[in-house]
């Protein structure tokens, strides 16, 4: 009975262990598969919402993957299903950034743009500063007359002068700024109604079931990741 004892005593200390590494084997399981769809999460809303470069598909497919990292059990359909959407992540980032490159050398070709429009205003400026210079040195000839009246006449005149050419380069500057004001608030209008047309029914203007659908899947990713709850009222 004594030698019983000392065998079931010896026994407990190495299923303990076996249970010990069972259970950290399962918490680390369940931390990676967290940590993966986290990350998942993080490269979706990385990705830029643009249809020249299919951000809705390739998201779609990054919703699939980590669903399988959920559901599939065998680790080779896993790895497989890891491996195809790894070279759909690999292709997706190589589009994003050629089409990044691309607004970069179109936003340069912009700032060109706007440099040498610039410099249409600045010899637009200076051609003003000219004329301005000119008269002043006209009004410096005044005062070397004699004659108070001819200085009076002369000054009503140039006086009159400086105010026609401060006026009209008012209208000018006021012209140019209303042109790009218009062309500024037409170019948030458009975005904004390309905007609302996609998450809006056309006849009701009421949110529609992909606006739905993606707030949806938003708040449940977010909960997901953050361990934050949430709710849903239906009326």
């Amino acid at each position: 009975m004594g030698l019983a004892l000392i065998k079931k005593k010896s026994e407990n200390p190495e299923k303990e262990d076996l249970s010990g590494m069972l259970k950290n084997s399962n918490e680390k399981r369940q931390f990676f598969l967290l940590a993966v769809r986290a990350l998942l999460v993080f490269i979706k809303d990385f990705s830029l919402e643009l249809k020249e470069i299919d951000s809705e598909e390739f998201k779609k497919k990054i919703d699939d993957l980590s669903e399988n990292f959920i559901s599939e059990e065998k680790t080779k359909k896993l790895q497989s299903a890891f491996e195809k959407n790894k070279k759909n992540i690999i292709t997706f980032i190589k589009k994003q950034k050629e089409y990044l490159k691309d607004r970069e050398g179109e936003f340069k070709e912009i700032i060109d743009l706007l440099t040498k429009a610039m410099a249409v205003v600045d010899n637009d400026n200076q051609v003003y500063n000219e004329k301005i210079y000119k008269q002043s040195e006209k009004l410096e000839k005044i005062t070397l007359l004699d004659d108070i009246k001819k200085i009076k006449n002369e000054l009503i005149i140039e006086v009159e002068s400086i105010r026609k050419t401060v006026r009209e380069k008012e209208l000018r500057d006021s012209e140019k700024l209303e042109k790009l004001s218009k062309k500024v608030n037409s170019l948030n209008v458009e975005l904004e109604k390309a905007k609302e047309e996609s998450v809006k029914d056309g006849l009701t203007g009421v949110y529609n079931r992909k606006a739905f659908d993606r707030y949806i899947k938003n708040i449940v990713e977010r909960s997901t990741v953050t361990k934050t709850p949430f709710s849903i009222l239906l009326l």
